[in-house]
């Protein structure tokens, strides 16, 4: 986590430091003290406030985010920008929309059900065409997971009490944006979660059910290659939360009609509204 003093900050955002430090007095802004008494300030809980109270940021680069970030008063992230930025392989284009989107207090998911994921779909189209080069699809794929990472260290922590959950995908699922974008998404509901990577096999997701016992567990389903052990790790995984009390939640354009006849859940979801809509209902 990286800190910053009230100097800085009262700078990053172009208040005075007395008025910064008040601030921090009230309880405005959560800060800790170094050994020698000095404030020093969260850059979660910095980007949070700018957030929340409709705080411009004058001097980006300060809290070590691209220059030209601010927080603008409405967001529109548009799906030709995305995909120019993303052919182009602007790491730092794209994670200044990202954080722009967010410090305007809209929330991050519905940029990943209308935006995100129909930009890796055209992708997809424009090698099929032989428009683009595969190099620039997997380029594409590799700044997106980076940016998706700092995202998540920008992001408020949970409070000790926030409902725990765990996500992966399965054997032979190597994609790991889809399950970011789930992290990203019930971090900003306040949900303790944590992913625990990709291509990993069902035993030993369901030892860390029975580890950790989550509230929710959720699979994020790309590709299946082999039915019968997609199936067998599901059933491994079913069994665990049902034991523990766990609820599972299951997505993916791999998630055939087929396979989800053939496998238990608690609740199957096409975009990550839907996961939004049933954790809502949960609590």
């Amino acid at each position: 986590m990286t800190y910053y003093s009230p100097k800085q900050v009262a700078k990053a955002i172009g208040v005075s430091e007395a008025s910064l430090k008040r601030w921090c007095d009230r309880g405005l802004l959560s800060f800790v003290r170094t050994a020698g008494g000095h404030r020093r300030i969260p850059q979660q809980e910095v980007l949070h406030f700018v957030r929340t109270n409709r705080h411009d940021l004058v001097a980006p680069e300060i809290l070590g985010l691209p220059a030209g970030t601010h927080k603008p008063q409405q967001s529109t992230v548009k799906l030709e920008r995305i995909i120019d930025i993303l052919v182009r392989g602007d790491e730092k284009a794209l994670k200044s929309v990202m954080v722009d989107h967010y410090l305007s207090g809209s929330p991050l998911y519905p940029i990943w059900d209308t935006v995100v994921g129909p930009a890796f779909h055209q992708l997809g189209l424009l090698w099929e065409q032989g428009e683009i080069e595969i190099y620039q699809e997997r380029l594409a794929c590799e700044i997106c997971v980076r940016v998706l990472h700092e995202i998540l260290d920008i992001l408020r922590e949970p409070t000790a009490d926030a409902p725990p959950a765990l996500g992966a995908s399965l054997s032979e699922d190597p994609y790991a944006l889809p399950t970011l974008m789930v992290e990203i998404t019930m971090r900003e509901m306040g949900w303790r979660c944590r992913s625990l990577g990709t291509n990993l096999p069902g035993s030993t997701l369901a030892r860390a059910v029975y580890d950790n016992r989550p509230k929710l567990m959720w699979l994020s389903i790309s590709s299946v290659l082999d039915n019968e052990r997609f199936i067998a790790d599901c059933d491994l995984i079913w069994e665990a939360c049902n034991q523990v009390g766990t609820l599972l939640a299951l997505g993916g354009r791999g998630l055939t009609p087929e396979l989800r006849g053939a496998v238990n859940y608690t609740v199957f979801c096409d975009r990550l509204g839907d996961l939004v809509n049933f954790l809502d209902s949960v609590g």
